[in-house]
């Protein structure tokens, strides 16, 4: 299926604590000079109607980079879920693509690549890794809303639980899995910001 840019929205993933990160903000993390998020919003800005960053905290820093900024409509940080929720009831297109702030080496083409998987029976696309979902790597039809609503209200907290409870296709992409590396720890960002030099450094001397 063939999802214009005029269909769809695409929300980051900035809400959570980001505990083994000492509470800091991972998107307003800097990576190769510029905040985290910068690499997605500068990824996908023209690829999409609309940018969302779902953040409950420094929404103004993060309205920088975003057509709006909204918080979870849930108390207690609830996860990933609840930062979904919050791009659905914001979201004026048919479809939304979800990313976390923490992936900034994402592909580029991980639209084309999951609305290419989606069908016309289709509720969510999500990208798998290893036979792994990536829940939070996903491509899925806003009006699913109340039934996040839904599976919220029951206790549903681990994204992976919801996908596997709609009408789901999981796109492989396993041999560009270190570009889904997600920032957890310091150990991390310093990794992520030494592959990032290293793909700058390839593209200048036309070794990419």
């Amino acid at each position: 299926m063939l999802i214009a840019a005029d269909e769809l929205t695409l929300v980051i993933l900035a809400g959570g604590k980001a505990q083994r990160l000492g509470g800091k903000q991972k998107g307003l993390l800097p990576v190769q000079g510029k905040p985290m998020i910068q690499h997605l919003t500068e990824k996908f800005h023209n690829k999409v109607a609309r940018l969302i960053i779902n953040a409950n905290a420094d929404s103004d820093r993060y309205l920088n980079f975003a057509d709006a900024v909204v918080a979870d409509t849930l108390d207690d940080f609830q996860g990933p879920l609840a930062g979904i929720l919050a791009g659905m009831q914001n979201a004026e297109t048919c479809y939304m693509l979800v990313l976390p702030c923490d992936v900034p080496m994402v592909p580029g083409d991980v639209i084309s690549m999951l609305s290419t998987a989606m069908q016309q029976d289709t509720d969510v696309a999500v990208v798998s890794l290893q036979h792994r979902l990536q829940p939070v790597c996903l491509l899925l039809r806003t009006d699913l809303v109340q039934n996040l609503q839904t599976a919220l209200s029951q206790g549903t907290r681990k994204a992976e639980d919801w996908v596997r409870s709609l009408r789901f296709v999981q796109v492989d992409d396993t041999n560009r899995e270190q570009c889904y590396m997600n920032v957890n720890t310091a150990d991390d960002l310093q990794h992520v910001e030494s592959m990032l030099h290293d793909a700058v450094s390839k593209k200048e001397t036309g070794n990419a």
